[in-house]
């Protein structure tokens, strides 16, 4: 009782002095006995906190229902306050968050009233220990315009497309606005057997501030995570509009979609859920605000096969004014698995980029990275692009595992034969442990290209294009039945419906095409286009392989391309250049239910090759076995190894070539005697 009488006395001696200011104080202290905002009984003076109140609360939880009197000042320096309804909002001349925090009832249906946190305020300022919480407050599972049917058990999309599950099904699309969000996010999918409770959607908040938004808390719009047989919830939304933005890197505004847990038997059998949405549309900026932004996918189902990376949750998006927010040295997990608009600007130039600790995508396909000397992406970071990267004088270095992610757009009626391009004046060092992960468009085919003075991958480096080629029976050489394997060098698998082949002998300048089926069929490999003006040591990897049929009812994608002009090819014992076809699809014993996509294409267009080179070729698939001699009505349904072309003799070893079509290999007619290993 006397903690109660200290605490009541320091409440009333706050007001008082608050009185002598010209303000009207109103401190919470829940003596009504319930968390109702408009209840007279739960203020010290005992009315609801009218026009020009300052409002203080320190330890109660407070229920919102409605709009508030526009209040001179909102002071939460403990406790909580929920915010009911979609038309609910804080009205304020200062809003200071300096504790506690700001949060949304349960999860809602489709057909019943949605939460947001509104604020409409002149300053904004969220403290270091205060943070507004809507993780898993948005759509419940099964609900939400990015939500699946029940027994998909995908995870839901908002910013990002949600994850796969265990069932080779369609995902909903990405929905909502990436410059004005609002939307909360959507419930993941569940198998009607189980319990509907996993996987919510991110809740959504709005911050309108007239004058300083200053960020230094956390502000969590998280989808829910999944269970066992229910997909991961989606991010929800997060929109702050201000006069002037500020904030450090204490600051963190997060839309992740929520991950599905690995079960008993090794297995995530649900999809993660995609990222959900950010915008920040400021005026001014306070100096370099280093808030960080986080848009990471959920982890599930098909994060842990090979054949289905294509499947894998979105990553969120972020959309901001200007380029204000980067610099020279991109770092300190200020963005996190994020896809950034930058709305008045399609180009960056500086004079150096190091990329460290931080892993964002500049979505826009116009938009070109201009450097003036040298690019290095360093441990930990990963840099996509669906433009143009260019240096004017210096290097790209991919280092400690640094990633760089070239997305291709469609290339219909451009002048360019490429639908991204990485250019660069010097060299490129890909570094063991490094990866340039390069994809096509998956339903034009456009690809992108790689120009360099010298290309180098060393020995546990790659340029990775495996399923990164045209999407599911789609492309010149897809399949025309459901288990039918995908065409490109050779024909694919299925007889009949199997896929034909596609391109030129010496131009592997296009990707793989689907395996059979919409839903299920493996992607094609993609394609690794390189022109370097001297050398390209292959001492790593370089691949482009289609991927596996995702289920029995379809087909596997076909080996993609790959494309280099150089004047010199290297490359030592740990190189492999390889367009194999995806395998096709064992579902019980001796029996084949989906059939393997061709290989690909390699053309070698060198001026020299290196009398050192031995790295191996590979143009096969990733299968062997009884497959190969399958019958259907009394025909042969093998698929067709890929083919390579190079301007002489010189690479006609039997140690080097494997699985190549004969016909091409003039030296040795069958499979060498001792295949790369």
């Amino acid at each position: 009782m006397r903690t109660t009488s200290l605490r009541r006395r320091g409440l009333i001696l706050a007001a008082l002095l608050l009185g002598t200011c010209g303000l009207h104080a109103a401190v919470w202290t829940g003596g009504g006995g319930n968390a109702d905002w408009f209840d007279p009984a739960n203020w010290e003076p005992a009315n609801v906190p009218g026009a020009g109140a300052a409002v203080t609360n320190a330890t109660g939880a407070i229920l919102v229902t409605n709009e508030t009197a526009e209040l001179a000042s909102f002071t939460l320096t403990g406790g909580s306050v929920t915010f009911s309804n979609w038309t609910t909002r804080l009205r304020a001349t200062e809003v200071d968050l300096q504790g506690g925090t700001l949060t949304l009832p349960p999860p809602f249906a489709n057909n019943q009233m949605s939460n947001r946190v509104w604020i409409v305020v002149s300053n904004f300022t969220l403290g270091v220990t205060a943070k507004i919480d809507v993780a898993g407050k948005g759509y419940k599972s099964l609900n939400g315009p990015g939500a699946a049917t029940p027994a998909d058990r995908t995870g839901a999309s908002h910013g990002g497309r949600g994850g796969r599950g265990a069932s080779p099904v369609a995902v909903p699309q990405p929905y909502g606005s990436v410059v004005q969000p609002l939307a909360p996010g959507s419930g993941g999918s569940y198998e009607s057997t189980s319990t509907p409770s996993q996987g919510a959607g991110g809740g959504a908040v709005w911050i309108h501030a007239s004058g300083t938004a200053t960020i230094l808390g956390s502000i969590l719009a998280d989808g829910a995570d999944g269970l066992r047989y229910g997909g991961g919830g989606s991010g929800g939304s997060v929109l702050i509009q201000c006069d002037t933005f500020a904030g450090d890197n204490s600051g963190l505004i997060s839309v992740m979609g929520g991950s599905v847990p690995l079960w008993g038997d090794g297995v995530r059998h649900s999809g993660g859920g995609g990222g959900g949405r950010v915008a920040v549309d400021y005026a001014l900026l306070d100096g370099t605000p280093r808030v960080r932004f986080r848009g990471t996918p959920g982890i599930g189902n098909a994060d842990q096969n090979s054949f289905s990376i294509r499947h894998r949750a979105g990553q969120g998006t972020l959309h901001v004014p200007d380029l204000g927010m980067f610099s020279i040295l991109l770092a300190d997990a200020q963005f996190q698995n994020i896809a950034v608009r930058i709305a008045n600007t399609n180009s960056w130039t500086v004079a150096s980029l190091v990329v460290s600790n931080v892993s964002l995508t500049f979505s826009d396909p116009d938009f070109v990275v201009s450097v003036a000397s040298d690019v290095r992406i360093d441990a930990g970071s990963k840099l996509g692009l669906y433009g143009e990267l260019i240096t004017q004088a210096g290097n790209l270095s991919l280092t400690n595992g640094g990633v760089l992610h070239v997305y291709s757009d469609a290339t219909n009626g451009l002048a360019a034969d490429y639908g991204a391009r990485v250019s660069i004046t010097g060299d490129i060092q890909i570094a063991a442990s490094s990866t340039l992960l390069a994809y096509a468009h998956e339903t034009n085919g456009g690809t992108p290209l790689i120009e360099a003075e010298n290309v180098h991958i060393s020995a546990g480096g790659a340029i990775n294009a495996d399923g990164g080629g045209y999407g599911s029976q789609t492309g010149p050489g897809k399949a025309t039945g459901a288990a039918g394997g995908a065409g490109y060098g050779g024909r694919g698998g299925g007889g009949t419906v199997g896929g034909v082949e596609y391109g030129q002998v010496n131009d592997a300048s296009q990707p793989g095409s689907g395996g059979g089926d919409v839903n299920q069929g493996g992607f094609g490999g993609g394609c690794v286009r390189i022109v370097a003006s001297s050398t390209v040591t292959v001492d790593g990897v370089i691949s482009a392989n289609g991927l596996r049929t995702w289920g029995s009812g379809g087909g596997s994608g076909s080996g993609g391309g790959i494309d280099i002009r150089c004047n010199v090819l290297a490359g030592g014992t740990d190189g492999l250049l390889q367009v194999n076809g995806g395998g096709g699809y064992w579902h019980s014993t001796a029996v084949w239910y989906g059939y393997a996509g061709s290989g690909g294409r390699i053309a070698l267009h060198y001026d020299t090759l290196s009398p050192g080179f031995a790295a191996c070729i590979e143009a096969g698939d990733d299968n062997t076995g009884a497959h190969l001699n399958n019958l259907v009505i009394g025909r042969v349904v093998r698929h067709e190894a890929g083919t390579l072309w190079a301007p002489d003799q010189a690479l006609m070893v039997p140690a080097y070539v494997e699985d190549l079509a004969p016909a091409l290999v003039t030296v040795t007619a069958t499979r060498p005697p001792a295949p790369c290993v």
